[in-house]
């Protein structure tokens, strides 16, 4: 299958994602729906740059000047769908706006989406994350390659070594083959 004729390509796709060889399972993940801690909400929001806000024009520096009380209620209110599944109404909205990629552009394809979605929704969602990265470095899951949603990694590396791998065979009249996969719009409204 295409299993099998990747792996004879690709000799780390043996591999099956962790660097051990070793399968990951549902019991590496039993953690991550547990509630969120006043610890890890709190760091988190400390950490993150003040964004565009969302469709309810509430602010990560809103939220962070809160009093207490009202800080640690937020909390666990964005707890709910952690414990129910179901998403709140006002998390499902997005605002898209077009911004010109240079000064007093107004030609469509000189614009860049911006999608504003609200603070707490990316709060919860960049917890989530956190978890899911610390998962995968206690179990050393990712290979170097992967840079989405790590922490201090860019895809810039990764465009310079395709470049340079192509500036090289190009040089030197080497046969390359390459793939690539873009993932449409994979970045765009995820937390990093």
């Amino acid at each position: 299958g295409l299993e099998g004729d990747l792996a004879k390509i690709f000799p780390y796709f043996r591999r099956k994602l962790l660097k051990s060889g070793k399968r990951l399972s549902p019991d590496d993940y039993e953690h991550l729906m547990e509630d969120i801690t006043p610890e890890e909400w709190q760091n988190h929001l400390r950490a993150k740059k003040s964004t565009t806000p969302g469709r309810s024009t509430v602010s990560v520096d809103m939220v962070r000047c809160t009093p207490d009380a009202i800080f640690d209620l937020i909390r666990r209110l964005t707890q709910i769908p952690l414990r129910t599944g179901h998403t709140f109404t006002a998390w499902l909205w997005l605002l898209l706006r077009a911004v010109p990629k240079e000064v007093g552009t107004t030609l469509v394809d000189r614009l860049r989406p911006l999608m504003m979605l609200e603070v707490l929704r990316k709060t919860y969602g960049g917890i989530l994350i956190r978890r899911f990265n610390l998962v995968w470095e206690r179990l050393e899951a990712l290979e170097e390659n992967h840079h989405a949603f790590i922490p201090g990694s860019a895809l810039d590396d990764s465009a310079l070594i395709t470049t340079l791998t192509i500036e090289d065979a190009v040089a030197f009249c080497k046969p390359i083959c390459m793939a690539s996969m873009d993932l449409r719009r994979a970045y765009d409204t995820g937390e990093r």
